[in-house]
């Protein structure tokens, strides 16, 4: 429980963010702490899929330039969303 707490507070921020979400139960604290992982993780899953797809299209088309232009778009798409998800009523919550 100590590791869980710990995590929580390192997930979520402040202190009293970690215990008012402890005091409503266990699950409402790890579904909070669970926007926050989703926040971190989609950027950088994005990037790694625009990465992905520029290197197939560069072994289908034999452009070099591929690649990079598959991190760009993972990038702007992974950070978009970031800004969206940010902004939405839900997260704000």
């Amino acid at each position: 429980m100590i590791i869980a707490k710990r995590m929580l507070a390192s997930a979520l921020g402040s202190p009293q963010n970690v215990k008012d979400m402890l005091e409503r139960g266990p699950k409402n604290a790890w579904v909070g702490a669970e926007k926050y992982i989703q926040l971190g993780l989609t950027p950088l899953v994005a990037i790694f899929f625009g990465w992905l797809l520029g290197e197939w299209l560069k072994r289908r088309l034999h452009y070099d330039w591929l690649p990079f232009a598959g991190l760009i778009l993972g990038t702007v798409s992974g950070f978009v969303y970031l800004v969206r998800a940010a902004l939405s009523k839900e997260f704000k919550d």
